[in-house]
């Protein structure tokens, strides 16, 4: 969610195969709250899917 916040003008199609700078320039970190147990599994690493 953060690259769409960096990036507004990127779309989702084009964010699969383009690369993106691994500094970020607006935000430093998002957090998502759990639900379900501890999330010690998290990482900083997400795959979503549509």
């Amino acid at each position: 969610m953060s690259m769409f916040y960096e990036y507004p003008d990127m779309d989702f199609e084009k964010a699969k195969t383009d690369f993106l700078p691994l500094k970020r320039q607006k935000t430093k970190l998002i957090a998502i709250p759990s639900t379900s147990g501890t999330a010690t599994e998290v990482t900083k690493t997400a795959v979503i899917t549509y």
